[in-house]
């Protein structure tokens, strides 16, 4: 597994090739906001938090470019604290009603 920290931009998920193994880039603007490159070129977003026991989780936001980087975030940020994922459409609409 591979990995990286910088800011994620559109042109960086569409010009990063997958390896030999996962590729994990992890955002240096949105904490616990990354992109992991399956080794099949699968791209998924997903946000990596610390639960109560203070063990690391993952939630899988989505894949691009199903996803945007900007629904992505907006994804990351309302499922923050949770600690449950939440779709882009719940999200719309729980800012809609």
């Amino acid at each position: 597994r591979t990995g990286m920290r910088t800011k994620i931009t559109k042109a960086l998920v569409i010009s990063t090739q997958p390896g030999r193994s996962d590729v994990t880039i992890a955002d240096t603007t949105m904490v616990g906001f990354e992109l992991r490159i399956r080794p099949s070129g699968v791209k998924v977003w997903g946000y990596r938090y610390c639960n109560a026991q203070g063990g690391q989780r993952r939630i899988v936001l989505g894949r691009f470019p199903g996803l945007t980087v900007d629904e992505a975030r907006f994804c990351r940020s309302r499922t923050a604290g949770t600690g449950r994922p939440i779709n882009l459409l719940r999200a719309l609409t729980e800012d809609f009603w």
